[in-house]
């Protein structure tokens, strides 16, 4: 053979495999290079110019810059089908997104000026798809080629495969698919024939392939394709050439619809001109910046960063990751001969992935020195200000200079000798890390000694219980563990109101100061311009009481379901738990239990014992901690569930209880001095009533007191014990927050993309602790609302159905009658549960030698309060036309939303399999006809039976012959009832069995819509939902025209006019519909079926978004298949459609051509 293959010796030992003769073994004649490489991938543009330069027929096409390109290679294409294709190297183009709320990198239009619009919606904008993660590659071609409308879809592929030491032709019969799911759901229909690379394909082995795929007719075409296409394969130095699908058209044509292609790396030295075509816009810029400094990047999706020398090191490191239980981020090799800035670069590169929580640097010094290493890692640490761990394994060459390095830096760098151990630590952090994220505490490894503590903010409005039982104080979240300080607590305390204390946040500085001096003059008592510590104190326990009164007012409205300020037992269990009643409680449940203490504090709340909580008594039963006449039954409480051997005394055994055996004896030593110090005030060795009470319940006294030092720390300057209104206002920032706020969404001035990630950021704050949604619709509140707002406003947000942020939430509990998000209590058993990781947290910390870890509590209520706010005010109140539609959808009947659910699916299933099973004898049909029908579990019929419009059944409910006489007038239908009712019993069968395809064409209609509403929610695409709805009618099509002609015994037609006769009929045999055959055209080759009323669409509203559904192509494909199967082609589609607002539904059939028989392909 000619061309001969990477340059490679070729051994002479031959293998079999499947009984198929393969390349045995191959001696590489070339040196390996220094690093291994990614190999290079091209735009289907140049896909397809390569194939065309080969020989490989494919659709006439061009390639576009601009959008005005466009349109001209459309007008230059003279045709209406096109197709417009962003060239961006991703997979799943189709079901992409632009971030400019395009649906679909591969569009079809039908008009060179639509093709102008859509082309100039993609340049310049990054497509988003499930290859290329939420940031998207940007488009800056697009290619415009003619559509096909392929008959039959193959695939083959030629590429260099391992398994069979060289190239294999890959080809199956089932093209235009994602040949892996092929691949895994039906192996046998994949062919694999290996190609010897000292011979080449043959024209006989390539020949065989066709036939084996079911191209017998067109073998030697086919033949001929796969032998120009392995020409290519070796002249390119290609590692895949791929073409999905090769399709037969109309014509009997056959072309390359789609190709891929992958070249060696190693090979750009001979394809300098191919290679020249690399488009760097659509690598991955971690990885370019990457091969600047001659590093080895590949982007991995778990969270430890690695740094080694040489690509075996590496992969190793990795593997002893996983080992351990890990998940590495990336694979680095910085090579032989990095420097220490290469080594700063790669850290800044690893470090710019958001996942990484810790790095593992893995060096084995030969050629390169341990010392150049850790140059390079204490450059980047100082640099970047590193805040996650960093593991140093370094062996070899200079590795004591290195150490020396590392320890004489003065950084947090855990060095390590043995991998193992490495790798372990570094599996451990990133554990560490990944856990205080998904408690929401911000963590952050500070490696400088010297580094400044980093600043969050959060506040619990809601008071819970610690994992010892005690009530959480109202200050809990004011400092963290760390002694990190929130400014949160500060602003809420000065304005006794959480709502002020968003209204300020939002606030210029003047207009902040302007207010505060307001309050001031309020606090200052004895109007001597300053405010002491007395003072200060008085008002801060006076805010912690308007707090609490404003905390229970909020939950009592959420509880509060008739809105009459009064909350009974069953409005609160429903809000709080999701219970109608607690008739099925069981001992021993701890939520059951968790019940049962709320029942007891409630009884406890109602004052006057009418059942009942007004705003006061609410008050008090949501802040017992806070009332003394509720303290008896918290005692009371915590003696129930910690004393255990009733003394009424709690032993530190028992105040330890169960999480004893899940720590240590640090643990232990800990919590024992704890309780001696801090709770057992008399020192013998037990908690008596007072100091239990003095444990549980936090004294806002002592809180108070605490601000006050505290506010007077940060804002007295000159140190007198008082606090002037100039200090105060110098530190306004201090006390009533400023401008500076994470609340994007209450500004106007803020773009959509910077409120939309404010609502991720609620999101994602509430998801993990809240209960559990039962809404029933399967999309959360939230953002429905969203949707609605974008559709109503055509805002450019991003598709959120695919966001991550927004997959339905199991834990948010929302109000499907009111326009707001309900967000419940934190439940018992999930704080205990965050506690005792963070216990863990703590200890594993303490072990690590950890400098800092800032952040603030766990729970970030308050945030998901304010937010939530911000969210029913400005994305989630239904708009009163979204309001109308549904009303307007459900008028008059009586299907409610949740019948679409597939138990009730089933149920509708069963009973219409059951009716057409059994035919009724006229006895039985004549006795359903007259007394009003019964209810089908599971379906609720729209309508009652009336055998004749002038004859109530349900007013006078006897059988016919009993009819009074002043009834039996001459019905509508000519009947005459006096007398004879024999022609009268016959009217009401006739009634019956409109009656009954009425209630066949509305199941049809709910499984027809359930149907697409999960197509739509498989594929997203409209166009491709559209596509398959019309192949889907194809297949229903190929299938009932044999039912059909057995039925009827309908000869040959013939002529058009007459099969248009006979698929009117049809029409009216399955759907129950006449439509009318109009619209003739001249050359009677054309003609329209226009429908008053299609059935598919009764119960159908499209929302905006989905326009451009073609939801009625499935009668399309019905009328395609069904013709072709009797040796007509036509084309059919959709010119008018009610769903879009046309007063008919028009379907339109056009005659092409009379089909030959002849034996399937494969067959003959």
């Amino acid at each position: 053979m000619a061309t001969m293959l990477r340059s490679v010796i070729l051994a002479e030992n031959v293998l079999l495999k499947n009984g198929t003769k393969i390349l045995g073994s191959i001696t590489p004649s070339w040196q390996p290079q220094k690093q291994q490489r990614r190999n290079l991938n091209v735009h289907e543009h140049i896909s397809y110019t390569l194939l065309r330069d080969a020989g490989i027929q494919v659709p006439k096409f061009g390639v576009a810059k601009t959008k005005q390109e466009a349109k001209k290679i459309a007008e230059e294409l003279a045709t209406k089908d096109i197709v417009l294709k962003a060239q961006v190297l991703a997979g799943g183009r189709g079901k992409g997104h632009f971030k400019n709320g395009l649906k679909g990198g591969v569009r079809m239009v039908y008009s060179p000026e639509e093709a102008e619009d859509i082309s100039g919606q993609m340049l310049g904008q990054y497509l988003v798809t499930k290859q290329t993660g939420e940031k998207g590659r940007i488009c800056n071609l697009v290619m415009v080629a003619e559509r096909k409308f392929p008959r039959k879809e193959f695939y083959f592929a030629i590429m260099m495969e391992r398994a069979f030491a060289g190239p294999v032709i890959i080809a199956s019969s089932q093209g235009g698919v994602n040949i892996e799911e092929v691949a895994a759901e039906n192996p046998d229909a994949i062919l694999y024939e290996p190609i010897d690379i000292s011979k080449g394909l043959s024209k006989e082995q390539a020949e065989t392939v066709a036939v084996k795929v079911g191209l017998s007719s067109q073998k030697e075409k086919t033949g001929q394709m796969l032998l120009k296409m392995y020409d290519l394969f070796c002249k390119k130095d290609a590692l895949l050439i791929e073409i999905n699908p090769y399709a037969e058209d109309a014509g009997e044509t056959y072309f390359s619809l789609d190709a891929k292609f992958r070249f060696d790396d190693n090979a750009a030295f001979r394809q300098k001109e191919l290679f020249a075509l690399r488009d760097w816009t659509q690598e991955d810029e971690k990885e370019v910046a990457a091969a600047k400094f001659d590093l080895n990047y590949i982007a991995l999706d778990g969270n430890i960063g690695c740094l080694v020398n040489g690509a075996g090191l590496a992969m190793a490191t990795m593997d002893i990751i996983s080992l351990h239980g890990g998940s590495p981020a990336n694979f680095l090799d910085v090579g032989g001969g990095a420097t220490a800035q290469a080594v700063k670069e790669a850290f800044k590169i690893i470090t710019a992935d958001p996942k990484v929580h810790a790095i593992l640097v893995n060096i084995f010094g030969g050629i390169m020195r341990c010392d150049v290493i850790a140059e390079g890692i204490i450059a980047a640490a100082k640099e970047l200000s590193l805040k996650m761990p960093i593991v140093c394994r370094l062996q070899g060459t200079n590795v004591d200079d290195a150490k020396v390095l590392i320890a004489s830096s003065g950084l947090k760098i855990l060095p390590v000798d043995n991998l193992d151990e490495a790798a372990r630590l570094a599996v451990k952090l990133s554990n560490i890390v990944s856990l205080a994220r998904d408690a929401k505490l911000d963590i952050n490894f500070e490696i400088p000694f010297d580094a400044g503590v980093m600043h969050s903010h959060s506040n619990d409005v809601h008071k819970e219980r610690e994992s010892d039982g005690a009530y959480s104080p109202r200050d809990h979240s004011h400092f963290s563990d760390s002694g990190e300080h929130h400014n949160e607590f500060d602003h809420e305390v000065i304005l006794g109101s959480h709502k002020e204390a968003e209204e300020y946040d939002h606030l210029s500085p003047e207009e902040a100061k302007r207010r505060l001096r307001i309050l001031l003059k309020k606090m200052d008592l004895n109007d001597d311009q300053q405010v002491d510590k007395k003072e200060l104190k008085t008002w801060i326990l006076r805010s912690f009481k308007m707090l609490s009164e404003e905390e229970a007012n909020e939950r009592l409205e959420d509880a509060d379901e008739d809105n009459n300020g009064l909350v009974t037992w069953q409005e609160y269990l429903s809000d709080a738990y999701g219970m109608d009643n607690e008739e099925n409680l069981s001992i021993g449940d701890e939520n059951d239990q968790l019940i049962r203490d709320d029942k007891e504090m409630w009884k406890a709340a109602d004052i006057n014992n009418d059942g009942v909580l007004d705003s006061k008594e609410w008050n008090a039963f949501s802040h017992p901690e806070e009332h003394p006449s509720m303290l008896p039954i918290i005692l009371e409480q915590t003696l129930r569930e910690k004393d255990k051997d009733g003394d009424r005394f709690i032993s530190f055994q028992e105040f330890v209880g169960d999480r004893a055996e899940e720590h240590d004896k640090d643990w232990l030593q800990v919590e024992k001095d704890k309780f001696d110090s801090d709770l057992d005030k008399d020192g013998d060795g037990k908690l008596s009533s007072n100091e239990i009470l003095s444990w549980v319940v936090p004294s806002n006294e002592e809180i108070a007191e605490e601000e006050v030092q505290h506010l007077f720390a940060s804002s007295d300057d000159d140190h007198d014990e008082l606090l002037s209104f100039d200090e105060v206002l110098e530190h306004h920032d201090t006390f009533v927050g400023s401008e500076a706020t994470d609340y994007a969404m209450l500004d106007d001035s803020k773009s959509d993309n910077d409120k939309v990630a404010a609502l991720k950021e609620a999101v994602n704050a509430h998801k993990k602790y809240s209960v559990e949604a039962v809404n029933g619709f399967g999309v959360d509140r939230h953002l429905l609302g969203l949707k609605l707002e974008a559709i109503e406003n055509l805002l450019p947000v991003p598709d959120l159905y695919k966001d991550p942020s927004f997959t339905r939430s199991t834990h948010m509990r929302l109000s499907t009658s009111q326009g707001k998000v309900k967000c419940s209590d934190l439940r018992l058993r999930d704080k205990k549960e965050l506690t005792k990781q963070l216990d863990e947290l703590k200890t594993e910390l303490t072990s690590l030698r950890v400098a800092k870890v800032t952040g603030g509590a766990p729970s970030k209520l308050s945030k998901i309060r304010v937010v939530r706010k911000a969210i029913a005010r400005v994305y989630i109140v239904m708009h009163q036309k979204q309001k109308e539609n549904l009303r307007k959808l459900y008028k008059n009947k009586k299907y409610k939303p949740l019948d679409l659910r597939p138990k009730k699916t089933r149920a509708i299933r069963r009973a219409l399999t059951k009716h057409e099973q059994r035919i009724k004898t006229p006895k039985e049909l004549h006795k359903r006809s007259i007394y009003p029908q019964r209810k089908v579990r599971g379906l609720t019929p729209v309508v009652t039976l009336d055998p004749c419009p002038h004859f109530s059944v349900e007013k006078y409910h006897f059988p016919v012959d009993a009819v009074p006489s002043t009834a039996r007038n001459v019905c509508e239908c000519g009947t005459r009832r006096a007398g004879n009712f024999s022609q009268y019993k016959a009217c009401v069968l006739k009634q019956h069995h409109l009656h009954f395809r009425n209630k066949n064409s509305e199941l049809v209609t709910l499984t027809y819509g359930a149907l697409v509403a999960q197509m739509i929610k498989d594929l997203d695409n409209t166009e491709d939902v559209s596509k398959q709805l019309e192949r889907l009618g194809y297949n229903m099509g190929v299938r009932l025209i044999e039912d059909f002609l057995a039925k009827t015994g309908t000869g040959r037609c013939l002529d058009l006019k007459d099969t248009a006769d006979k698929i009117q009929s049809a029409f009216r045999m399955y759907l129950g519909v006449q439509p009318n055959v109009a619209n003739w055209s001249a050359a009677g080759d054309e003609f329209s079926f226009i429908l008053d009323t299609n059935p598919l669409t009764d119960l159908v509203e499209l929302p905006d978004e989905l326009k451009n559904l073609k939801y009625c192509n499935i009668i399309c494909g019905v009328i395609r298949g069904a013709l072709e199967m009797v040796q007509l082609e036509v084309q059919s589609w959709i010119v008018q459609d009610q769903l879009k607002g046309d007063q008919n539904t028009e379907v339109r059939v056009k005659f092409i051509r009379r089909l030959e028989d002849a034996m399937p392909a494969g067959e003959d």
